[in-house]
Parts: C-alpha cells; structure tokens; sequence
C-alpha cells in the first residue's frame, strides 16, 4: 500500500531544541544508589563507577582492569566468565564462548552468511536457528553442551551472563546493590542490537540509564580531563593535565575533532563538533564486523597454512589446536606493537609436532594492510560525510580501544591529519568505560563541579524514510542527524474513501523504498473519509517520529479524533547485514539512473490507481445499477492488465489507460 503526504504542517525537534522534552525530564530524574559506566566489548569488557570525585575503573577478581568477553560451560555445570573461562579454552572449544556481541540482535540467516565468508576453523561452537522464523531465518541461538546436556542461548543471554559478571565486580568493590548502568554500544549499531543490548541489561538485572556510543564515551572521557574534573593520579584518570589547548576548553571556541574507536570486534570514527562544552556529532562512519579479532584471525589463518606447509599436517579441522595458536597470535600481535620482531612458539601443536616461526613488524604490517585500509577508508568517508573540504579543520584526532595501539595505524592516521593531533593519554581498553562513568555520574547527579554543563548530542549513521505514493521514499529523518529527535508530519490516505492506513518505514540511502532496509509498519483504522468532492476524501492522520536518547525509534499514527497506535520499532531492525547498511550511500549513487526510471514508472501507476479509485468512489454514491455495474466491470479490466507493482509498465501505458478512464467515466 502507498500513502500520500500532506507536508504543509510538519514539525521537527531535535537535540539542542526546546520542544526535545525528555532530555530535560530525564535530567532532573532521582536515582538511588550508584550507576555504573560499562564497556560491553566484542573481546574485553570493563566497568568503572564514580567514587570520591572521580572516575575508577573496577579490577575484577584477578587484579586486572579489564575482563574477557568469554563465556564457558563445563561438564559439571559450571559457568565461566573472563579469563577462567579463556583459560581453559583450548581444552573445551565447542562449549567456550567469545565475540558473541557481533552476533546480538541479528537474525540466524545473517549470521550464517557471515560465518560463510570467514576462513576455516575461526569457529568453535556452533549456531542454530531458534523460535520465532520470521524475516532473516529467525532467531540465531548458539547450542552449548553444560552438565551433559545440551542447551541452547541467544547472544543476549550470553551479554547478560558477562553483564552480571560486571555487575557482580562492582558489587563487591562497592559493597552495595548496582540497579542501573549507563552501556556503551558501537555508533553504526542497528536499532535491534540496541534493544538487544538492553534486554541483555535488564536479564543481568540492570537498569539502562542511557545506551552512549562508544566514540561519545571516549569524547566524554576526554572533555573531563580538559575540563580539569575527574582526576586520578595512576594514568586511568582525568587527573592533572591538558586544559590549555584541549578539546574541551570552553575558551577554544569551536572547533571539530575525530574519535577513532576500534576495539576487538567494531570500528567506529565519528567527527564532533566541539563548541564549549557540547560535542554534537556530525558525521559517523564504521564497520560492526571489523576488529582486532579480524588481526588475530589474519594471523591464525597465516600461522595454520605455514604449519601445514612445513609439517603437511591440516589443522583447521581441530578446534582445540585452532584455539592454542590463536591465543599465541594474540600475544604476538600485542609485541609487534612495542617490538619490532618476535617469535610464535606453540608446543605439540598438532600430532606431536611443535610450531616456532619469527614474525617482523614490517611482515605483520604487511599481513594486515588491507584491513588497516579498510579502516583508514571509513576515516576519509567520516571527513567527507561532515563536509569538511580542509583536515586542518580536526583539531584532535582520540584514540579508544586496543587496536587503536598498532603503530602502523597511528602512522597512517599522522600522515593523514597531522603528526600532532593524535590523543592517547587515556588507556584505549578503559576509555569508553571511562566515558560511560561520566555519563552514569552526570545523569544521577553525583557529578557536581563546572562540567555538568557537558553534553554530547549523537547522531543518525542511516536515513530514516517511508514509502510514499508513486513508489518513492521519502525522507523523514536524513543520515547524521541529532538525537533525541521528535518529527511530526500530517498525512493522508492513498485513495479517497480509505478508512485505514498505514507506514512503512525503511533505513537507507536507495530512491526505491523495497531497496533499502524494511524496519516495519504500522496501521491506524477507523479514519473517517469525507464526501465526494469535499476536499477531504482522502482521511488525513499524523505520522509522529521519535528517536530517544538511547537512539530507539518509536512510530505513532494518530487520527483527527485523537486515537493512536504506537509501536517500537527496535525488534524489527537489522535484519539485513551490516555490511548492506554500510554501503547503503555507495549502492544509491551506483543505482542513481536506475532508480529514477522505477521512480517513474512507478508514480505513473499510482496516478493511474489514485483515478481509478476515485472514480470507484463516485460510483458506490450511483443509483443506475447498469451503469454502475458497466463502468465496475471496466474498472476491473483495467486494474487486472496493470497488475500490481512488482512488474512495472512504460509510463506511456499506464498515462493511456489513466485518459480513458477519465474520458469514460470522467462525468460520474
């Protein structure tokens, strides 16, 4: 079904503008007891808390600031979380568990397609399709054996599993009940792993304060230490330095900097504009499948293709080996970055044979050159989304997350936007759990000093649109836009005599709606259409978009009598892969012509249906039951040579058959 739009009354609030309400609601809220700033990372996780004015990141159970996001089920029944789950990977492959955050919120057909890409043996557990069908295959869950049994989790039930980890480590260095949480999530995130990572929260038993991206969390980190706020003294706090010239000095005036955040499993850059204390983002660009998991995988199909070279021996078939020489990569790929040449030794590797082999800097940068063009590519596509035409305009350049360390990639970055913008005076796997502290402190109120004014406003990284009469898509909230975001537009109903309607909404760039991504529809009923010739046969209804603070999309339809219908749209997101979404600009320019032309074609063919329907109309109001029952059957002959609109006419054709049926009927 198509739908008119009647544009003349739309209203808009964004961020920033009087009419977003809910941020100033929601910033006088009263929480009790402390709210917790999380990093829920694709390799490593990390939560920090706000105590005696300032930031500190909690050590886990083993001293250390950082926890594996790994999960492992036993024989016995026992569940391990972080590095006793790690540790014993090599021993239990198919049951332990890691990278399950690129799995969260996404169908089972997707995540099939994806494993399918990846080389050989990067996999040890296996995945199944779940309850519910539906578009995409259905729900993705990954089949485990614990105790002897076989059972089956969804990624959100793993996250949560990591999720009261963390909540259990802050717990006991507080020595009080945690309820809430502020949560990082990458910024190309799809709305579905939004809401999936708040029902991950809420199955830990924790309230979501607010979802921060990640290249916002870190930006926040490093305000505060600009602003002088939040010190530590031991280098994972604000502690002492920077103000003079840093990104946050309400004295700098604007200016625009670029957060590159690129941990184990995402990539994010996002460019800010900086003016006093607000960093309102301004273009977004990333990949959700590419990490440092993508390194480590490089290096593991690099290893096991030399091991089979020397030794003729396969070993990708081997779960356990495969785990054994990837955690040896790992630890070669965190020396390249201080050393410039270091050895992998694994011992009985495979069938009693050892494995030793010396890898240079230069030989690992050459290895994963690709992948660092690939980030260095998202990094020009940030700076052209945001029009900047001169790089000196980015006045930083912050680095978060651990692959950010590579020398190789802050090389690249120098040469591109200069030697000296490049920020690295927070610790990378701590400063998105950083920047969520700050956040969970300044919403609940536990931050007072002179930041509190500190606001980071996020940005839409897709348009957002419906599909309109004539076949188009008409776009409602366009790509980089601020949020929280309320649109409201006055529409009316395809065809006069119409007594229900509904939206469709899509994410993308393409001029045909079924091009881009479906994120799901609503329908209002009851309308009341007015007489022929009223001027109001087609019933009118408001069409209310908003976008939250977390970056969740609510839709309402509200008649002229005040009745609505409301749905969130979370749950139907992100059931094409990310990678679509990714090249959704790139697709629309490629696709421009063709686009047009279906375009076209397509409005030709609801001129003709828009006549034709009103023609029928007029004839249910006809008393002559010959003439009535004459002109229904030439209607009907037309509508089953047009078909519907997956097969599409010359616009000639249907402009034919649209004269005839006005020269015909046209005095009804």
């Amino acid at each position: 079904m198509d739908w008119l739009t009647w544009k003349s009354n739309s209203t808009v609030a964004s961020a920033g503008s009087g009419s977003a309400s809910s941020s100033e609601n929601e910033s006088t809220k009263k929480f009790e007891g402390p709210a917790i700033g999380i990093d829920l990372g694709t390799t490593n996780s990390c939560v920090g808390v706000w105590s005696h004015g300032r930031v500190e990141i909690i050590p886990n159970d083993h001293g250390h600031p950082i926890t594996p996001s790994c999960v492992a089920f036993t024989q016995q029944g026992d569940v391990l979380v972080g590095k006793t789950a790690k540790n014993q990977a090599a021993r239990n492959p198919e049951n332990t568990l890691f990278h399950v955050k690129r799995w969260m919120g996404r169908r089972y057909g997707d995540v099939i397609k994806t494993v399918k890409k990846m080389a050989k043996g990067l996999w040890s557990y296996a995945f199944t399709r779940g309850d519910g069908g539906g578009g995409g295959g259905g729900e993705c869950v990954i089949e485990v054996e614990s105790g002897r049994r076989k059972k089956k989790y969804t990624a959100e039930e793993i996250s949560a599993i990591i999720l009261k980890k963390l909540k259990e480590i802050a717990e006991a260095y507080l020595d009080s009940t945690v309820k809430r949480a502020v949560i990082g999530v990458p910024a190309n995130f799809t709305q579905a792993q939004k809401q999936a990572t708040k029902e991950a929260a809420r199955l830990a038993g924790l309230e979501v304060v607010r979802l921060v991206t990640e290249p916002s969390a870190a930006a926040l980190a490093y305000a505060l230490r600009t602003s002088g706020g939040g010190g530590g003294s031991d280098g994972r706090g604000a502690g002492g330095g920077g103000g003079g010239s840093g990104i946050g000095n309400p004295a700098a005036g604007s200016s625009k900097i670029m957060v590159v955040d690129w941990g184990g499993g995402t990539l994010d850059v996002s460019i800010m504009k900086v003016k006093k204390q607000e960093y309102a983002v301004i273009a977004v660009a990333g990949d959700t499948h590419l990490g440092g998991e993508d390194i480590d995988d490089a290096l593991v199909t690099h290893f096991a293709d030399e091991f089979q070279r020397l030794h003729r021996i396969p070993i990708r078939d081997s779960p356990r080996a495969m785990h054994r020489l990837r955690a040896k990569c790992e630890d070669l790929k965190h020396d390249l970055s201080f050393r410039e040449a270091t050895t992998i030794c694994v011992d009985c590797l495979a069938e009693g044979f050892d494995f030793e082999m010396t890898m240079s800097r230069a030989g690992f940068e050459e290895l994963i050159g690709p992948i660092l063009q690939k980030c260095m590519d998202f990094v020009e596509k940030a700076i052209a989304d945001a029009g900047i035409k001169d790089k000196s305009e980015i006045s930083k350049v912050i680095l978060a997350g651990g692959s950010t360390r590579i020398p190789k990639l802050q090389e690249m970055l120098s040469d591109s936007l200069g030697a000296n913008k490049l920020c690295k005076s927070i610790h990378p796997d701590e400063c998105v759990a950083y920047g969520a502290t700050v956040q969970a402190a300044l919403l609940t109120g536990e931050l007072q000093m002179n930041v509190t004014d500190l606001t980071v406003v996020e940005a839409v990284p897709v348009t957002i649109g419906m599909s309109i009469a004539g076949g188009s898509f008409l776009r409602l909230i366009p790509r980089n836009s601020p949020y929280p975001f309320r649109l409201e537009e006055r529409l009316r109903a395809a065809y006069d005599g119409d007594t229900s309607a509904g939206v469709y909404l899509y994410e993308g760039e393409r001029e045909k709606p079924e091009a881009n991504e479906f994120l799901g529809g609503v329908t209002i009923d009851g309308l009341k259409p007015g007489p022929p010739n009223s001027g109001e046969e087609c019933a009118p209804f408001s069409l209310v978009l908003e976008i939250d603070e977390d970056g969740i999309l609510t839709v309402t339809l509200r008649d002229t009598f005040g009745r609505s219908v409301s749905k969130s749209l979370g749950k139907n997101w992100g059931k094409c892969s990310p990678e679509e979404a990714r090249r959704a600009a790139e697709i629309a320019s490629k696709f421009a012509r063709e686009d047009e032309d279906h375009v076209g074609k397509a409005r030709a063919r609801t001129r003709l249906m828009e006549c034709i329907y009103r023609i029928r109309w007029r004839l249910s109001l006809v008393s002559d039951r010959k003439e009535k029952k004459r002109r229904t059957k030439m209607l009907d002959e037309i509508e089953e040579e047009v078909g519907d609109s997956s097969s599409l006419c010359d616009i000639a054709v249907y402009d034919a058959w649209k004269r005839h049926v006005e020269v015909t009927c046209g005095h009804i």
